[in-house]
């Protein structure tokens, strides 16, 4: 399984941090996590040309004013059923 995972940078270092906590997971799953650092000033267009277009991430970070709008398009999926207690 790959998995694509967009977020904004937060750090310097935000390829090597994404690496160093994703290892573990990735070796326990055998899944691999390909981790796209985009920046801040084209962060919402690249968002919805890519979820538009149909290549959008599997995972990514969202802010609060973004979510919505994904929300109403349908194209959010809800991880509770995915999880359990």
């Amino acid at each position: 399984v790959e998995l694509s995972f967009w977020t904004a940078p937060f750090g310097e270092n935000d390829a090597e941090f994404f690496a160093t906590h994703l290892a573990d997971w990735e070796a326990r799953t055998g899944a691999k996590v390909n981790v796209e650092v985009i920046p801040w000033d084209n962060y919402e267009e690249k968002y919805m040309t890519g979820v538009a277009s149909g290549t959008g991430p599997d995972v990514g970070y969202m802010y609060n004013e973004m979510l919505y709008n994904y929300i109403e398009s349908g194209a959010i999926e809800s991880l509770d059923d995915y999880f359990t207690d």
